[in-house]
């Protein structure tokens, strides 16, 4: 059963990835949005403390969000771009109406270290930060070579499932570490106050190399 997890997973990222490029106007930040999946680790849930009828909504809404993903097959490119706005408008509202005030605050700096760099289009982190163009020039093009590396990884999955997870780790630790080495001492001051204390507990399927 867990493995049918992954696939959700490694869809979202190969969703999120697109549309983290190009104009701002044009990116859809997934925050919330895809934080359920987090919800669903065993680490996570004793992080925030989550009751057991919390654990039990969260199984029952992936169950459906899953049932949602399978019919983005085969769609467009246009259609899985919607199809993915309405997964962060579902998963927003999910997670905004389950949890309590404080564990909404460490969901989303949990949210942050795992997301890197598609952090940096929360509007929050990105006026936060306030980066130079120099700094968002370099970001699109880490933003690119980490599209291209997760597309592959969504390639190889079909052939190896235990692998997906750990090459996926070392993408996004390599892009973190790129991401980390653009910001000056203040910003990355500013990011450690945003991401908060480091999350230490296991997370199985979800690239668990924080960006700090």
């Amino acid at each position: 059963m867990a493995l049918k997890r992954v696939p959700l997973v490694l869809a979202v990222v190969a969703l999120a990835a697109p549309l983290a490029r190009g104009a701002d106007s044009d990116v859809v930040h997934p925050g919330f949005g895809v934080g359920y999946l987090l919800l669903t680790e065993p680490g996570v849930q004793k992080e925030l403390g989550l009751s057991e009828e919390q654990v039990a909504k969260v199984h029952v809404f992936t169950a459906e969000q899953r049932a949602a993903t399978q019919e983005m097959r085969g769609a467009s490119v246009l259609e899985k771009r919607d199809a993915f706005r309405r997964v962060v408008h579902d998963g927003d509202a999910f997670v905004e109406a389950l949890l309590r005030p404080e564990q909404a605050v460490r969901l989303r700096q949990i949210l942050r270290q795992q997301s890197g760099l598609l952090a940096l289009h929360d509007p929050e982190v990105a006026a936060a930060l306030k980066l130079g163009d120099a700094q968002r020039a370099e970001v699109r093009h880490i933003e690119e070579d980490s599209r291209k590396a997760f597309q592959d990884l969504f390639r190889q999955y079909k052939g190896d499932r235990a692998q997906a997870p750990r090459a996926g780790q070392d993408v996004r630790r390599r892009s973190n570490e790129r991401l980390v080495e653009l910001f000056t001492p203040e910003q990355r001051a500013k990011w450690k106050e945003l991401v908060g204390e480091p999350f230490t507990g296991e997370l199985r399927f979800l690239p668990s190399e924080p960006a700090h």
